[in-house]
């Protein structure tokens, strides 16, 4: 239980951070329920607070891209998934996929943020024609 909290607390907690997941798939209560193949009723019965969240209804809402630990725990985690899966994409790349990878991130970078690429780096177009 989150310290120094009640249960119902904690559920109303959970069922907000649930709601917050849920709004970020920009799907409708109906959309979502077929998807994840529940009753509409069920969901909205747990973002209206008439229950708690069902833990078949949230590994269920998973496979939608729901962060169940932020759900439970409030925690967000360091790296969203899609960062998480980027790093583990270049980690796996060639050092020729990592040169053109840094290559487009410098390109695609703010211009007051610092370079990704150091100078002597090959640039976008030399990666991707071979010349400059």
């Amino acid at each position: 239980m989150e310290q120094g909290r009640s249960k119902t607390a904690v559920a109303h907690a959970i069922t907000e951070r649930f709601a917050e997941e849920i709004s970020k798939l920009e799907l409708s209560i109906a959309e979502i329920a077929r998807r994840i193949d529940v009753k509409k009723y069920r969901i909205h019965d747990v973002l209206s607070f008439k229950q708690r969240l069902p833990t078949d209804l949230l590994a269920r809402a998973a496979s939608l891209g729901i962060d169940v630990n932020y759900v439970l725990t409030g925690v967000k985690p360091a790296l969203s998934s899609r960062e998480a899966a980027l790093i583990q994409n270049y980690r796996s790349a060639s050092s020729q996929q990592k040169d053109h990878l840094e290559a487009a991130f410098n390109v695609l970078a703010e211009p007051h943020r610092p370079r990704l690429v150091k100078p002597e780096s090959k640039t976008v177009k030399e990666c991707r024609y071979g010349h400059g």
